[in-house]
């Protein structure tokens, strides 16, 4: 019995434009899969795992299966830790608790005294690895973005095979450091 107006599709041009115009987010995430030849995705917090928001696949061969709306673990996934990485570690280990509570497999609790000596190593060379943690033979490295003005925080990463991104990774971290300061310098609002 209801129908939206084109009113309720221009509400939300200003925000599509920031996404997806000519100097978006989507713009420099092709950029980066162009630069790289991996996969790119953007992540960010959706309670206990984070939301891969949007996803790129590698435009060659083999390509890490990354995909839109794509779940994973907040604790054990790269665009996971590199959200964490600005979070208190009491923060952290409420959410460590909570998700620990809630798993019935003690085997899949997250260890919060390592988990929290892996985020400050992160946080030390600025960026997150998963290093086939979440998928075999797929390592993701994965850095927090900026905050952009009224949006959550998220994390940009790019996914390889494993030994790809550990024979390239300090090409790979330069790279998508490079363009997080081009994303930063640009006007957001």
């Amino acid at each position: 019995t209801y129908y939206p107006t084109l009113r309720v599709a221009l509400l939300g041009g200003w925000l599509h434009d920031q996404w997806f115009g000519h100097d978006s987010l989507l713009m420099s995430m092709e950029t980066l899969r162009e630069k790289l030849g991996t996969s790119v995705l953007l992540g960010i917090q959706n309670d206990k795992h984070v939301l891969y928001m949007l996803a790129l696949q590698a435009l060659v061969q083999p390509r890490p299966r990354l995909s839109t709306g794509t779940l994973r673990p907040i604790c054990r996934a790269a665009a996971g830790k590199a959200l964490l990485m600005h979070k208190f570690d009491s923060d952290i280990g409420r959410l460590v608790r909570r998700i620990n509570a809630e798993e019935p497999d003690s085997t899949q609790h997250v260890k919060l005294r390592d988990l929290l000596e892996d985020l400050a190593q992160c946080r030390q060379r600025e960026y997150a690895l998963s290093e086939g943690a979440i998928v075999p033979g797929t390592s993701v490295l994965a850095m927090p973005l900026p905050r952009l003005p009224g949006q959550p925080a998220m994390a940009l990463g790019v996914g390889a095979p494993v030994d790809w991104l550990q024979d390239n990774l300090d090409h790979v971290a330069s790279t998508v450091r490079a363009q997080i300061a081009e994303i930063a310098a640009k006007p957001h609002g």
